[in-house]
């Protein structure tokens, strides 16, 4: 798979990742209808990146607390993206612009440190829907990319979904501080596969286990780590997302500070 269509693929999954506990097999069956629908739309839509198909166990990501889900939040999130909506080519414009576009003031910096520098921005729309498919809510979503020459990209995501959406509350698979504000970071193992594909018993039981986030939409079967450590600072939510396996949890609080002490 090319790497940017994978990027862009695993990074809209995260931004909506959810806590991967018990899952009714009628929110399931609305993961795989709404890939279906996805695919059809996309042939139509010229800005749509890759036909950006939003993927977790599908489509969906499933958000929920032991199975159940809050009155007034989300069972599932699509997000969504378009050639009106608001995209930067460089830091200046995105401090002049970002809080008139987004609606509210937020933290980025120019350079995560260690040659990371910001490359673009662009800001999409998420949909939050109940277990019927209902939109009960939408909200924004900043998407910050930085490079460092031919390395792998890391993304800033930057929303505030409210009520909308449960914190994920899994235990982290390392746990930092910086300025008062909680660090978490995770690991979470992505595998791609093509549209049709049976799941494994394995891979079925891996899923419900929380070990394994299954996504449609590859060419081909492929299985990708990514790491993000997230934060809430003045009830903003962030998170800085990674497929490079050579950064450390450490490394990436680094980037996290870096933020949390930017403007």
């Amino acid at each position: 798979m090319d790497e940017k269509k994978l990027d862009s693929l695993i990074t809209d999954t995260l931004v909506e990742r959810a806590e991967r506990l018990s899952v009714s097999p009628e929110v399931k069956q609305l993961v795989r209808q709404k890939i279906s629908e996805e695919k059809k739309e996309k042939t139509n839509m010229k800005h749509r990146i890759s036909g950006k198909i939003v993927i977790l166990a599908a489509a969906l990501c499933l958000l929920g607390t032991m199975g159940a889900v809050a009155a007034g939040r989300a069972a599932g999130l699509v997000s969504h993206s378009n050639g009106n909506d608001p995209v930067y080519g460089s830091y200046g414009e995105l401090r002049s612009n970002v809080k008139q576009d987004l609606g509210y003031s937020v933290k980025t910096v120019e350079s995560l440190g260690e040659g990371w520098d910001f490359r673009r921005a662009s800001i999409g729309s998420v949909q939050a829907q109940d277990e019927t498919g209902n939109v009960i809510g939408t909200y924004l979503n900043l998407k910050v990319c930085y490079g460092a020459s031919k390395k792998e990209e890391v993304s800033l995501i930057v929303r505030r979904p409210g009520s909308l959406v449960s914190e994920d509350v899994r235990q982290p698979d390392a746990a930092g501080e910086h300025g008062g504000i909680e660090l978490r970071y995770y690991c979470d193992r992505y595998k791609f596969l093509p549209a049709g594909t049976e799941i494994s018993e394995e891979d079925r039981l891996a899923e419900e286990r929380g070990e394994l986030f299954l996504s449609y939409g590859s060419d081909q079967t492929e299985i990708n780590d990514y790491y993000t450590v997230s934060w809430k600072d003045e009830g903003i939510s962030y998170s800085i997302q990674s497929s490079d396996q050579s950064f450390t949890a450490d490394e990436m609080f680094a980037m996290a500070a870096a933020v949390i002490d930017g403007k």
